[in-house]
């Protein structure tokens, strides 16, 4: 009995866990491959000699991010029930001053689920950017529900304008694995902004994150009629999002009398300034 439950306990451990990705490196998502996942669970642990427990179990095969969620300009609505969780990447809004220096500039990323008002889910500069920090998570959505971001910048005490998927401006954009991002400028006297984009590109420039994420890519100090500006980077405000889904059961008995008491389905564990008129952006040397 000792030797079965420890098996049982051993396979929960490694199978009771939700499909998704996970942080393997700081900022970045696991990129390989899901593999089949699920849960296995047995009532009650404890039985007499000659007794048997109930045994159910359920898997999942491998889940792309678009059998769950569906983009539609930018907003993303989902199909099926599913967990989800998202993080800051980086936030690249800076000012610059004619002397050459600069400095990150606060701003805000905003998060609407399912119509309702948009509420913070972040607020600093990029120096307070933690990309292993969950800065926004919701269990068991129910589908058809959507989720739209949205984001903007503070700078000498007033807002600039606030930016929202689907608003028409094109200034908040979610991809999934492979597409290409909108284009962008890289400027070469802020390095660091280009770092916390770099390892979710690949070599030729599309998106390269995990099979069950999408990354959302915000331009807050322009607009596409400043598409020229090397400000316009749509690397203001980056999120990467995972979505996580329930491994489906089996329903059926370990006992002959077909019996089901366990409880399956269980998700796991898969885990102020010099230049007042020289406006924040994300690039190149003053407006």
């Amino acid at each position: 009995m000792a030797a079965m439950v420890a098996t049982i306990l051993a396979l929960s451990a490694s199978l009771g866990m939700a499909q998704g990705n996970s942080a393997n490196a700081p900022g970045q998502q696991n990129k390989m491959p899901v593999i089949p996942v699920g849960w296995i669970d047995a009532y009650p642990t404890t039985v007499k000699s000659g007794t048997h427990p109930t045994v159910s179990w359920g898997v999942n095969p491998p889940t792309q991010v678009t059998e769950v969620i569906e983009i539609d300009g930018d907003i993303v609505t989902v199909k099926q029930k599913a967990c989800i969780e998202c993080r800051i990447l980086g936030n690249g809004v800076t000012a610059h001053w004619s002397d050459g220096s600069w400095q990150f500039v606060p701003a805000e990323a905003l998060v609407s689920f399912n119509g309702g008002s948009f509420e913070r889910i972040f607020y600093g500069s990029n120096p307070e950017v933690n990309p292993d920090h969950v800065v926004w998570q919701l269990s068991d959505v129910e589908p058809n529900r959507t989720i739209r971001f949205g984001g903007r910048y503070r700078w000498n005490g007033q807002w600039g304008q606030l930016f929202r998927a689907g608003d028409g401006t094109g200034n908040v954009r979610t991809l999934v694995h492979g597409q290409s991002p909108p284009v962008y400028e890289v400027n070469d006297e802020v390095p660091t902004l280009e770092d916390f984009i770099e390892p979710y590109l690949d070599v030729n420039g599309r998106v390269n994150i995990g099979p069950m994420d999408f990354i959302v890519f915000m331009e807050l100090t322009h607009t596409s009629d400043q598409s020229g500006h090397t400000g316009y980077d749509f690397q203001d405000m980056v999120l990467i999002c995972t979505m996580k889904v329930r491994a489906k059961g089996n329903n059926r008995s370990g006992l002959a009398d077909g019996t089901n008491p366990g409880q399956g389905n269980q998700m796991g564990n898969n885990d102020g300034t010099d230049n007042p008129n020289n406006a924040p952006h994300s690039g190149g040397s003053g407006n």
